[in-house]
């Protein structure tokens, strides 16, 4: 199974934003971000028409749509977006549609983001053992061997949520923009927390993907891959052997075009 010539609109509902792409023949032809906090359907519509007209999208073009979603009370909105507008049923990512499996345990509460990482991964780089670390709202890590299993992993805090956190619990902290860090002596409190959430996820990554190798991959050779709107801040801080921007979209679409009939 490859990815197909059909242009696919794909749509990753996250806590933060509702990434969506067009994907042709395994490429993501553009990227647009959404809001998802404070949804509004009205300006969701407002937005993609502006975005379809400024990017010379036609909507005959559009294929198929297919949806990862981990906030449900949005799937819906977005599904009948797609039913109106492309008359396209979408394909919906579940853990019933995905070549991934485990010894032991389920992984029906593995969130559909991680199975459209982890199958875009299995497809990009095969016969290969996998670490794959998206850093977003959440920061998820994902061990799936070679053949297909998934071992496990770990989820931490984003540091959008951490900042949002120190600043909502400490009275003279406040949200600042997230940076790479150059140092970690800061003379102001804005450096300060910028070098502390910098190099708190940094360290944090290291020793979860170590420990990740050693529980999991004792003796075997890994590929890590990273991805996720907060992992282009680490590309140069030797975590990540490849890093893949839009792996989840291309996951959607790829589990769309092998899954769906008709």
């Amino acid at each position: 199974m490859c990815y197909n010539n059909n242009m696919i609109m794909v749509f990753d509902i996250g806590n933060t934003h509702i990434t969506m792409g067009f994907v042709k023949k395994g490429k993501v032809l553009c990227e647009m971000r959404y809001p998802s906090t404070d949804f509004l359907l009205g300006d969701f519509l407002k937005y993609i028409k502006e975005q379809f007209s400024l990017k010379k999208i036609k909507k005959e073009k559009i294929k198929d749509c297919a949806i990862s979603s981990v906030v449900p009370v949005l799937t819906e909105p977005i599904k009948s977006f797609c039913k109106k507008e492309f008359k396209k049923e979408p394909f919906i990512i579940d853990s019933t549609k995905t070549i991934l499996k485990v010894k032991k345990g389920s992984i029906a509460d593995l969130g559909a983001d991680r199975i459209a990482d982890i199958e875009a991964a299995l497809f990009l780089y095969p016969k290969q053992n996998l670490i794959i670390l998206d850093f977003g709202t959440a920061n998820t890590f994902c061990a799936v061997s070679k053949e297909g299993y998934y071992l496990g992993g770990a989820i931490s805090a984003g540091l959008n949520l951490t900042m949002k956190a120190l600043a909502q619990g400490a009275a003279q902290l406040g949200e600042v923009p997230l940076v790479i860090a150059k140092k970690v002596a800061g003379m102001t409190t804005q450096t300060q927390v910028q070098a502390g959430l910098y190099f708190t996820l940094l360290g944090s990554a290291k020793e979860i993907t170590n420990r990740l190798k050693k529980e999991v991959f004792p003796k075997s050779k890994v590929l890590i891959v990273g991805t996720g709107g907060i992992a282009n801040l680490y590309t140069k801080q030797g975590i990540f052997d490849v890093f893949e921007p839009n792996l989840t979209l291309l996951g959607i679409a790829y589990l769309a075009q092998k899954y769906k009939k008709g």
